[in-house]
């Protein structure tokens, strides 16, 4: 049989559908379906930026996830770092530094950022972890750590900077 008359052959079926055409249809829209929707666009605003159960964003202007019942000791605030452009803020938390770090990267990991060891940090803090991801759209990374002041008062410094 010839080239010509294969699509001869199958030119008047062109308005039929195959059954396993028919079936491949139907389980790309059940995967469509079920497949949860993920936003990956670079335009992402302050309400995308997750602040799951048990947190509240940081501030008005900077809405970084931070535990909901840890008080603020110094508000977020932009500073500017050499050329880059930075937040910091402190905070105090309940327990002991490790515990607090634990429940800290639990919450964050929960709002989609990525967490880091921070072994270096862990040498000087009572426990210190890195974060990295988007706030309002604009990408940060930077260290949390646990430490106590003067005042043995427990304290969770904040430094994040734009990526």
């Amino acid at each position: 049989m010839s080239l010509s008359s294969c699509a001869s052959a199958t030119s008047g079926d062109a308005d039929a559908t195959s059954p396993i055409v028919e079936q491949e249809q139907e389980q790309e829209q059940e995967q469509e379906q079920s497949d949860p929707v993920v936003d990956t666009s670079e335009d992402d605003d302050a309400s995308s930026t997750v602040i799951p159960a048990g947190a509240r964003p940081a501030s008005a202007a900077f809405p970084f996830p931070v535990p909901e019942d840890w008080p603020e000791l110094d508000a977020f605030a932009e500073e500017k770092i050499g050329k880059d452009i930075a937040m910091s803020g402190t905070l105090s938390f309940p327990g002991d530094a490790q515990s607090a770090s634990a429940t800290y990267q639990k919450l964050l990991e929960d709002a989609g950022y990525e967490i880091h060891a921070n072994p270096l940090g862990e040498q000087v803090h009572l426990a210190s972890f890195v974060v990295k991801g988007k706030v309002d759209g604009t990408g940060y990374s930077g260290t949390i750590d646990f430490d106590t002041d003067a005042a043995d008062t427990p304290r969770t410094v904040i430094n994040l900077t734009e990526d």
